[in-house]
């Protein structure tokens, strides 16, 4: 009798997965047409009054027994947001109300205990329904975190799974094993293939509830029959991006990209047609498309770090990023011992669907966010260009290209390389398990991750004797090659590939470089500071249908340098002194041409073609000995003086054409004949130099002489254009360079050197290191990029023990702080004043003079911490290349409204300029976090009172309307940049600064003079 009852609650449940009719209609509601054309007024009413009666008899019963009746109203978004107007406030008929907030006033009435549930739905809009509809709110209870397969259930669900003979230790597998076994008859539980099919669904499955159910659902309406199909087609077809619109990025036939498609079970595939699936609408991609970009950053960043390598840890979820669980994609997550939930994106299925979307859909492509790391060492301390090339891999190593088309072999290439290779994966189940190959394409895989972290030499054998089942291994430091893995060729044969890739931006790689590259990836220097490395070598021997022909290991040795050329093929002298150049290992170069074919019509476009003839415009080169396998980001900063380099040795660059940056691309394509000094970022690229940032005011002493008379042509020629708010000002360089030269600075050069925006850190060793603030940085919500900072706090970031880009003093003088390191390598400080008015600067630049920094309050006599700040303005350290030239310190005022004229001399003590930031918005434009710019502005200049321009009672009272981010297209066609009338949405800033006098003696002698 149970068994029955159970079906009957089932059919109610779900009668289309049970019984349907022959259109496909529900089996009830096909019975209640049918019936009711046989039933008369007087049958409908007898029977509309047996169910009422019927409700109030189950209704009248539950206090009785104490047990409650429960009223459940699920998908409660629909009531929520598709009818938010349905009804209007009896008070005030202006305010609109939800059809959710009817139905529960009308409910409430009675005594049930109702449960309102909903997915994709925004939890303000129904704590505001609930609020406005229930007088008493706090007797109800919100609960968000509605568990999930990574909690422990009740130990006797374990019990159901540790009876199944499983052999897992994960209590979270357990559970999700327990239940989906509790569908599987007892007769077949034990089968080879329904044990891998649990581990399998523990893989990709994990996380919500509703994943697993869902394909529960699929299997028992396909009776069980092949499974492994059926989960195959289950994790793509949840995967497979929407239908694509007008964004996309790539090209017709790499745009229509399938769902991801795993390959971890291939013996147990079997061959037939695909399964027509239910529509399991997970994921709200138009939400996420109409999101802010700092949401679809965040989104890309997390996607890209799960999608390359398995080992980043994945935060959790902002606060204001909360959307990410309301759109389905991010869950709720409650930590074992912690009474509230946070929001975690790091299920499979969710991630790996985003990887798919931003491939096919968005500029955010995983491509993009890699090829924009490229030579720069990140936050994450990861080496970002052997992420790059293990995601070209893919598709480099896709069964289509001969191998001596992908590498170039120095010496006589053997004749096994002309035959097709392919990337695959050897991994096992469990020990006892034999060895399984699964190929491996852009779009497939048998892992989550392309690559997998070994941290250390174990965990190296793990990989090797195939124990992971990712394709490529980023060995630990210690072992030499960067990247890892199998290559298959046409006869089945297989080969080992260890590759040392090397960014370096000179045109030929170095021959120091050279050789400690060639080192890394020969097998008998792999754990050199090991005195038993058997464990390895002995696992590099044991590779199946390993080729006699390449070497002892059947491995092929392979360098790939970037933008600069490896060019193995050279003289004598160069590696004839190498013992490890002859190795029997064969040896090649990566062909990057081929690569850039590959990739050309991926996001960034021709982005390898373009970063080999600019590279410094999208990285920063850290040379470091070739046998050094460094992968942090902190450079050591070498304090021992270095001879100076020839300067006449430095070829000029030029700055990268409008491909190279996607959100200017329109921009930078009308200007490029008219104004080539513009750059996407502020101090990024190599015309991004100090002298062209900033209003080029010549004389360290802030006069831009008079009476110059007519230029000569040689300086004509010379001249740079720098546009400014619609207006364009010409300034010729060499003059600013006289000018410094005439001072006390006589390596002037400085100020025209490229310049980057750094972080300066002490490190747990005592040395001072520093990391490059990129424009990947910024978009990344993990980088603090702004702390205001107390008195106390400033001599700590100032003695770089407190970790962050920028420093806003809680003191009036100086508004912001950074530190610029040189192309020279050497750094410079920039303490920077502002003000909204119109000045000539005098007073600005005497605020930023010694005697006037850091002053602090009124009543305070101790000046101590105000000395050693002005100490540490005067020390600053060199990277080593080169010995200290320059100044340490650049004053810099200004304007948030228009641009500071420089004219009167002032101290000599630090070189000055100013800075529109109207210059800073525009500039940071095309930033895809152009939030955390203007936060600093808006947290520098605070509110001003009532002396200033102000609008009454409108946020901060600042005046707006010139402060904004110019469009990149809103130009005219005489090449002058037209307005918007728009006010950006600033964060409003906590801080109140009070504005510094500006005092016009001219002014005060003609009033003076009339007066009299």
């Amino acid at each position: 009798m149970a068994v029955y009852r159970k079906r009957w609650l089932l059919l109610q449940i779900k009668p289309s997965s049970f019984l349907l009719s022959d259109n496909g209609d529900d089996i009830f509601q096909t019975l209640t047409a049918k019936m009711i054309p046989f039933l008369g007024h007087v049958e409908l009413l007898d029977l509309q009054n047996a169910i009422d009666l019927e409700i109030l008899f189950v209704h009248a019963e539950c206090p009785s027994s104490g047990r409650p009746f429960y009223v459940v109203l699920d998908e409660a978004q629909n009531a929520a947001e598709n009818y938010f107007t349905a009804f209007v406030s009896s008070v005030d008929e202006a305010v609109q109300r939800p059809v959710l907030r009817e139905l529960l006033i009308s409910w409430l009435a009675s005594t049930a205990v109702f449960i309102v549930t909903g997915t994709g739905i925004s939890r303000d809009v129904i704590e505001e329904t609930m609020r406005s509809a229930v007088v008493k709110y706090d007797k109800y209870t919100s609960v968000s975190e509605t568990g999930n397969f990574d909690t422990v259930m009740d130990p006797m669900v374990q019990a159901v799974a540790i009876s199944q003979e499983s052999d897992s230790n994960d209590t979270n597998e357990l559970d999700q094993l327990a239940y989906v076994s509790q569908f599987i008859p007892p007769a077949i539980r034990s089968d080879e293939s329904i044990q891998r099919l649990l581990r399998r669904v523990a893989l990709w499955l994990r996380g919500r509830f509703r994943f697993t159910t869902g394909f529960v659902s699929e299997l028992l309406a396909a009776e069980l029959l092949t499974p492994h199909n059926l989960l195959n087609q289950y994790i793509k077809n949840i995967t497979t991006p929407p239908e694509r619109s007008h964004r996309s990025v790539v090209r017709t036939e790499l745009s229509s990209l399938p769902g991801f498609f795993p390959t971890d079970s291939s013996i147990f595939v079997e061959s037939g047609e695909n399964y027509e699936l239910s529509d399991r609408t997970t994921f709200n991609f138009q939400k996420l498309l109409a999101s802010h970009d700092n949401e679809l950053a965040t989104i890309a960043i997390i996607t890209t770090r799960f999608w390359v390598r398995n080992d980043w840890e994945i935060p959790n979820i902002a606060p204001f990023e909360a959307d990410f669980v309301e759109w389905g994609f991010a869950r709720f997550y409650q930590e074992p011992g912690q009474k509230l939930s946070s929001s975690r994106l790091d299920e499979p299925l969710a991630l790996l669907a985003l990887g798919q979307w931003l491939n096919a859909e968005f500029h955010e492509s995983i491509h993009h966010r890699l090829a924009m790391e490229v030579g720069q060492n990140t936050a994450t301390g990861k080496n970002t260009l052997e992420g790059y090339l293990a995601f070209c891999l893919t598709k480099l190593l896709d069964g289509c290209n001969q191998l001596n088309h992908i590498f170039y072999f120095s010496k006589d290439a053997p004749t096994w390389t002309s035959q097709r290779a392919r990337l695959v994966s050897l991994h096992r189940a469990d020990a006892a398990s034999d060895i399984e190959e699964s190929l491996v394409t852009f779009t497939s895989r048998p892992s989550h991750s392309i690559g997998t972290y070994a941290s250390s030499p174990e965990a190296m054998v793990e990989w090797l004797q195939h124990d992971r089942d990712a394709p490529i291994c980023f060995p630990p430091t210690t072992m030499g090659p960067d990247l890892f893995f199998i290559v298959k060729l046409e006869d089945n044969s297989r080969i080992w590939v260890a590759l040392q890739s090397k960014y370096h931006s000179k045109s030929l790689l170095e021959p120091a470089v050279l050789r400690g590259a060639v080192r890394s990836v020969t097998p008998s220097s792999y754990f050199s500071s090991l005195t038993d490395k058997s464990s390895v070598t002995d696992l590099l021997l044991d590779l199946p249908d390993k080729r006699l022909d390449a070497g002892k290991y059947s491995l092929l040795r392979v360098i790939a340098s970037f933008p600069g050329e490896t060019r193995l093929e050279r003289g004598h002298t160069t590696l004839k002194d190498m013992p490890f150049y002859d190795d029997a290992h064969p040896i090649a170069s990566l062909n990057m041409t081929l690569l850039a074919e590959v990739t050309k019509d991926m996001k960034p476009q021709n982005f390898i073609r373009d970063l080999k003839h600019h590279p410094d415009y999208f990285g920063v080169e850290f040379r470091m000995d070739g046998s050094t396998n460094l992968r942090d980001n902190d450079t050591d900063l070498d304090l021992s003086p270095i001879a100076p380099s020839n300067p006449a040795t430095t070829s000029k660059k030029r700055m990268p054409d409008s491909g190279l940056t996607d959100m200017l691309a329109t921009h930078l394509k009308k200007r490029k004949k008219k104004d080539k000094k513009d750059s996407p970022e502020l101090w990024r690229g190599p015309q991004a130099t100090v002298s062209n940032r900033l209003t080029p005011v010549a004389s360290s002493s802030g006069i831009r002489k008079k009476g110059r008379g007519r230029k000569k042509p040689s300086q004509r020629k010379q001249r740079a254009t720098s546009s400014y708010m619609g207006s364009t000002r010409t300034v010729t360089a060499n003059r600013a360079a006289k000018g410094l030269q005439s001072a006390e600075y006589a390596g002037a050069a400085w100020a025209k050197q490229s310049a980057e925006l750094v972080e300066l850190h002490a490190a747990a060793d005592g040395q001072t290191r520093y990391s490059v603030i990129s424009k990947g940085d910024f978009a990344d919500p993990l980088v603090t990029c702004a702390k205001d900072l107390g008195e106390t706090q400033i001599v700590a970031w100032m003695e770089h023990k407190q970790r962050s880009p920028f420093c806003i003093p809680t003191t009036s003088n100086p508004d912001l702080m950074f530190v610029l390191k040189l192309a020279d390598g050497s750094f410079i400080w920039v303490v920077v004043a502002v003000t909204p008015e119109t000045s000539d600067g005098k007073n600005l630049l005497t605020s930023l003079a010694e005697p006037s920094l850091f002053p602090g309050e009124e009543h305070d006599t101790d000046t101590s911490l105000q000395q050693r700040a002005i100490q540490l303005v005067n020390t600053l350290p060199s990277s080593g290349r080169v010995p200290k030239t320059g100044p340490t310190v650049l004053r810099v005022v200004a304007s948030f409204e228009n641009q500071i004229q420089l004219k009167r001399r002032t101290t000599k003590a630090a070189p000055h300029a100013s800075l529109s930031m109207s210059m800073f918005q525009r500039l940071t434009a095309a930033v895809s976090s152009l939030e955390i710019m203007t936060q600093i502005a808006d947290s520098v200049l605070g509110e001003w009172d009532e002396n200033t321009e102000t609008q009454k009672g409108k946020g901060r009272g600042t005046k707006r309307q010139n402060s904004f981010p110019l469009d990149p297209d809103g130009e005219d066609e005489a090449g002058t940049r037209k307005r918007k009338k728009q006010t950006p949405a600033l964060v409003p800033s906590t801080r109140v600064l009070r504005p510094r006098p500006q005092k016009n003696p001219t002014e005060d002698k003609k009033k003076k003079r009339k007066e009299a």
